[in-house]
């Protein structure tokens, strides 16, 4: 994909999302370590699709693949 510019409250609010997005991963990360039921499993699938469907919405809004960064 072609890099776009963007203004500086678009780069904030894409900084922001990506760490919010970030947080979430991690947070589920952790709780895959923690012994569950078949509910909190499927829980925790749900929480991680609604993650991914953030991470695919911030990707096509901003034109780019998010960063590490």
């Amino acid at each position: 994909m072609t890099a776009i510019n963007l203004t500086p409250e678009q780069a904030a609010l894409q900084a922001l999302a990506l760490r919010q997005l970030k947080a979430a991963f991690d947070t589920l990360e952790r709780l895959r370590t923690i012994p569950a039921t078949q509910a909190d499993r499927e829980a925790l699938a749900d929480a991680a699709e609604l993650v991914e469907r953030g991470t695919d919405c911030l990707r096509d809004w901003f034109g780019t693949e998010p960063s590490d960064d």
